[in-house]
């Protein structure tokens, strides 16, 4: 629902493109390959707030995750 601008990156072998909104100038959307093989982001912008920053200072593990020490040397 926005107007975009897209950027593409051709390599011999390899295929990304970064949409940007053309009026804040962020990523709306990145795509990584082509084909079989694309893989897309779509990116969401949220306003800052107090509680959105708490989120971020303060992560949490996901159910079920158990913390292992990796062994030294």
């Amino acid at each position: 629902g926005k107007t975009a601008v897209v950027l593409r990156l051709m390599a011999e072998k390899a295929m990304a493109q970064l949409w940007v909104d053309r009026a804040t100038y962020r990523p709306v959307r990145i795509v990584l390959g082509a084909g079989a093989g694309q893989y897309a982001l779509n990116v969401a912008w949220v306003p800052r707030s107090a509680a959105m920053l708490a989120t971020l200072s303060t992560p949490r593990a996901p159910a079920g995750y158990t913390d292992v020490t990796a062994p030294s040397g």
